[in-house]
């Protein structure tokens, strides 16, 4: 659907929220309402949705809003909606040739990254999707290339990007409960990790973080044996040795509520925080 310029709003705009915009209000009000029960790639998904479809709202582009919402709403709930189809949008013809490129670019760095950068390979696909609708919309020439510019810089930026500066890998996902062993299936995201290390050559710090549970001293060394665990294995993957540094935080920099307000548990605080962070 297309957007309009603040002068067409002034005209319009009471009859076009008279009721144009219920799907798009409803599904922006579900997005909200929906708590982010899935993993670091589905929840940053859905914050990111949420932006773009309150983006499009508020550019009277209804039809938008309440597609990004409905995506966000599915991000939401763990369910992993995959990037736009290029078939689903209509293309100028000039538009084909980049979109495709750049939809394979999304798409694989969203397979090489989601599993040692999940927030940046979920910002890589809202990005490639609001791509895709600015340029189905891209007939509206006067303003629209600034809002095609505000998705596809960011994005292109984010594609040409060696190592980032954090890798946040989840410890509930690499180890299994009190322990520092990395579990095989997922040493295949760990020999990317290494692969971009090798690639930059730049030193790195591994740092060891956990929730609160337990005392702080164990804590402490829990989170030095996972940190030297993750060392041991990049080294293993010929990263120089004098590339990394190890370092436990313990409990002391969580990223999250260990607690409710009222003084609760929160698990899903505790699990953000139960972590090993590779830093440039």
């Amino acid at each position: 659907m297309f957007k309009v310029s603040k002068t067409a709003l002034s005209l319009v705009g009471a009859l076009l929220l008279a009721g144009c915009g219920l799907g798009a209000e409803r599904a922006i009000n579900e997005l909200k309402a929906t708590p982010a029960t899935g993993d670091t790639f589905n929840q940053t998904l859905a914050r990111e949705y949420l932006a773009l479809a309150e983006k499009e709202w508020r550019l009277v582009d209804y039809d938008s809003a309440e597609y990004f919402a409905t995506k966000g709403v599915s991000a939401a709930r763990g369910e992993s909606p995959g990037l736009t189809p290029l078939a689903a949008r209509t293309l100028r013809s000039d538009f084909v040739e980049d979109a495709a490129s750049l939809h394979a670019q999304t798409a694989d760095y969203i397979n090489r990254m989601r599993g040692s950068d999940p927030v940046n390979a979920a910002r890589a696909q809202a990005l490639m999707d609001c791509v895709l609708e600015e340029y189905e919309e891209y007939w509206q020439v006067d303003f629209m290339p600034y809002w095609l510019a505000s998705c596809r810089d960011p994005l292109v930026a984010l594609l040409e990007e060696g190592m980032p500066a954090t890798i946040v890998l989840s410890s509930d996902v690499l180890f299994d409960f009190d322990r520092s062993d990395i579990k095989p299936q997922f040493e295949g995201v760990l020999r990317e990790v290494a692969e971009l290390i090798r690639a930059t050559g730049d030193p790195v710090q591994i740092e060891g973080h956990t929730d609160s549970i337990g005392p702080a001293e164990y804590n402490m060394r829990l989170g030095q044996r996972r940190a030297d665990s993750v060392a041991n294995f990049l080294a293993a993957q010929t990263v120089p040795r004098e590339l990394m540094t190890t370092v436990s935080f313990g409990e002391t920099r969580p990223v999250a509520p260990n607690t409710t307000p009222d003084g609760r548990d929160n698990p899903e605080g505790r699990a953000l925080n139960r972590r090993v962070e590779i830093k440039r």
